[in-house]
């Protein structure tokens, strides 16, 4: 799991999706470039927009092998206040991207 951005909004974000990773007996998590790595990233800050009196989150994210090919790319939104909803989708297809490589 690599972030691009280093602002609250993504660290917060970045975080969630770690911590769905580590609970998920999907994911094993890795410090390592073995054969079969999933790499998730946040390439680069999430964008914000408020909704009302919430904060809408905006990200894009990019899954690669160990190697750095790009297998898959995925966008999505949440509000701030509900960013498991994020962290819960990329993980969802992450499932997904890691059944094919």
């Amino acid at each position: 799991m690599w972030s691009g951005g280093d602002d609250g909004l993504t660290l917060r974000l970045k975080d969630a999706v770690q911590r769905t990773l580590e609970s998920s007996s999907d994911f094993v998590l890795s410090s390592g470039m073995k054969p079969g790595t999933l790499v998730i990233t946040i390439p680069a800050h999430v964008a914000w927009s408020q909704v009302g009196n919430k904060t809408q989150i905006r990200y894009n994210v990019e899954f690669s092998t160990g190697d750095n090919q790009i297998v898959d790319k995925a966008t999505g939104t949440c509000f701030e206040d509900s960013i498991a909803v994020c962290a819960a989708a990329i993980c969802e297809r992450a499932k997904i991207v890691a059944n094919r490589i």
